[in-house]
């Protein structure tokens, strides 16, 4: 399928639906052991790539931010502005969401 075929509306109802905390997809559920796991896999990859303590750590398609708290300077880019709110309301500590598509990035180059 073409990229934005079904436009940028319908995907937009579609994840506001889905990160409804009583969708049945559990799109925002419980973190459970999968996350634990999947947030030690990422700390492992960030050294084994060599990413310091002053590099940006961008994460596209963040859902709730469970990987918030894998680097100190991550920001977590996600879609649906429903997950964003929800993420925020979640986290203990101040996180970074942008709420955005990926595909037009909010970003500006350093240089």
């Amino acid at each position: 399928m073409p990229r934005n075929a079904l436009g940028t509306s319908t995907y937009r109802r579609f994840y506001e639906t889905v990160y409804r905390p009583d969708h049945p997809s559990n799109y925002g559920g419980v973190v459970d052991e999968r996350i634990t796991s999947l947030r030690e896999a990422t700390q492992v990859w960030l050294e084994r790539v060599g990413v310091g303590a002053n590099d940006l750590v961008l994460e596209l398609g963040c859902g709730l931010g469970y990987l918030s708290n894998v680097h100190p300077k991550w920001i977590g880019l996600e879609f649906s502005f429903q997950a964003c709110q929800r993420g925020h309301a979640a986290q203990r500590e101040p996180v970074r969401f942008l709420n955005a598509d990926m595909q037009k990035l909010p970003l500006r180059s350093e240089g």
